[in-house]
């Protein structure tokens, strides 16, 4: 269980990386290549996140419960990415970045 546990920690922080360079990208002119290659690299990311997920849950349903220390843990830095995948969509909207098409 540890080491399912440290992966996704790891793969966590990974998908943190990418969304805080997405989030950079967003602030300026990036290609449309440079973004896409992230894109697919956060979509593996969070596939074998939920293939972890779901093999953890169905070996140790004990993980499942509210306020578990582990589930806390994972949570913070889930309600991270999705602050970070927020800022990147707003400022596509706002086009406070532009989009280098090649």
């Amino acid at each position: 269980m540890q080491e399912s546990l440290q992966k996704i920690h790891a793969l966590l922080d990974e998908l943190i990386e990418i969304a805080r360079s997405l989030v950079l990208l967003s602030n300026e002119v990036a290609s449309e290549d440079e973004i896409n290659a992230l894109q697919v690299e956060q979509e593996q990311i969070i596939q074998e996140l939920m293939r972890l997920d779901e093999e953890l849950h169905r070996e140790f349903p004990e993980l499942a419960k509210e306020g578990s220390p582990e589930k806390m843990a994972i949570h913070e830095k889930m309600t991270e990415f999705q602050k970070l995948n927020r800022r990147f969509i707003e400022n596509l909207e706002r086009g406070s970045g532009l989009i280098k098409f090649e």
